[in-house]
C-alpha cells in the first residue's frame, strides 16, 4: 500500500504541477474558453494510459511458473533503472521551484493544439509510469494497491489546493526531495527482488545484496547533492 501511495502521489503531483498552472494562466488572461482544450488533453491522456495499461495487463496475466518469474524480475529491474534515470540523470524534482508554484510566470503559446498536447503528453507519460511501477505488486494485493493509489491521488490534490488556493507556503522542492528518498528505497527493494527472481528465487541473500548495491550509492549521491544545494542557499 505504501509503495502504491508514494508512486501515485508523486506522479499525480507532477501532472498537477503542469496542468494547474496552465488553467490559472488562461484564467488570468481572461481566456477561460481555452480551458476545454486543457481538460480534453488531460482526459485523453488518462484514457490512453489506462487503455495501454489494460492491454499490457491482459497480455501478461496468463504468465505462470518460470515465465512469470522472468517477467516479474525483468519488470522490477526495468522499474529500478527507470527510477535511477529519474533520480540521477534528469532529476525531475529540480524543475519545480517554489517561485513557480507561487508566481505561475509561465509563457504558453495559446493554440488549441499546444493546450491539448501538453496535458495529454504529461498525463499519458506519468500514467504509464504509474502502471509500470504497479505491475509487479498488483498481483500480490490488488485491494491494497487500489487503496494506496486513491490515497496518493487525494493527497496530491490536497497539496495542490494548499499551494494555489491558500496562503500556506509549501516547499515543492523539499517535498520532491523527500519523495525522491522514498523512491530510492522502493527502487532498491525492487532491484533486489528482481535480481532474486531472475537468478535464484530461493536465495534471499541475493535480494539483500542487490538492494544494498542499488540503495547505498544512490543514497550517498542524493545526500551529497542535497547538502550542496542547501549550503549554496
Amino acid at each position: 500500500m505504501l509503495t502504491s501511495f508514494i508512486i501515485n502521489f508523486r506522479e499525480v503531483l507532477e501532472m498537477l504541477l503542469v496542468i494547474v498552472p496552465m488553467l490559472i494562466y488562461v484564467n488570468k488572461i481572461n481566456q477561460k474558453s481555452l480551458e476545454k482544450y486543457i481538460f480534453a488533453g488531460t482526459a485523453a491522456g488518462a484514457i490512453s494510459s489506462i487503455l495501454v495499461g489494460w492491454l499490457i495487463f491482459e497480455k501478461i496475466k496468463g504468465f505462470e511458473g518460470i515465465s512469470e518469474q522472468i517477467f516479474q524480475g525483468s519488470i522490477m529491474i526495468f522499474i529500478s533503472m527507470l527510477l535511477l534515470y529519474n533520480i540521477v540523470i534528469i532529476q525531475k524534482q529540480n524543475k519545480y521551484s517554489d517561485n513557480n508554484a507561487e508566481n505561475n510566470n509561465i509563457d504558453y503559446k495559446l493554440t488549441s493544439a499546444s493546450l491539448f498536447l501538453v496535458p495529454f503528453l504529461t498525463v499519458f507519460r506519468e500514467g504509464m509510469e504509474i502502471i509500470l511501477f504497479l505491475l509487479p505488486i498488483v498481483y500480490k494485493s490488488p485491494f491494497n494497491v487500489i487503496i494506496g493509489a486513491l490515497g496518493g491521488i487525494l493527497i496530491s490534490i490536497l497539496i495542490i489546493l494548499l499551494v494555489y488556493k491558500t496562503t500556506i507556503k509549501l516547499s515543492i522542492n523539499l517535498l520532491f526531495s523527500l519523495l525522491t528518498l522514498f523512491l530510492i528505497i522502493i527502487g532498491a527493494i525492487m532491484f533486489g527482488e528482481g535480481i532474486m527472481k531472475l537468478l535464484s528465487p530461493e536465495t534471499s541473500s541475493l535480494k539483500t545484496a542487490g538492494a544494498m548495491a542499488y540503495g547505498i550509492p544512490l543514497t550517498f549521491l542524493f545526500l551529497k547533492r542535497e547538502t550542496k544545494k542547501y549550503i549554496k542557499n
